[in-house]
């Protein structure tokens, strides 16, 4: 499944690139959100601190709540650089 979730841009992916930054010495905050508009809320809390990326992680998919601040699968892989 991690191929073809490589393939298709998807979960696998954003693993990808979070293991890369975790490599470099980013640390990770994982927070449960019942609902969107907590995420988005919480998205609000965190982002004076500048956070490299921040995803919410759906039934359906993955989408960033930082618009424009990660690269996600359109952008490049951590295998591409």
């Amino acid at each position: 499944m991690a191929s073809i979730s490589r393939f298709f841009g998807t979960e696998e992916v954003f693993a990808d690139i979070d293991l890369a930054k975790a490599e470099k010495g980013a640390g990770f905050l994982a927070v449960y959100c019942p609902r969107e508009e907590h995420a988005e809320r919480i998205r609000d809390l965190v982002a004076p601190f500048d956070p490299l990326a921040m995803q919410l992680y759906l039934p359906g998919g993955i989408r960033s709540l930082l618009a424009g601040k990660s690269p996600g699968p359109q952008g490049n892989h951590p295998e591409q650089n």
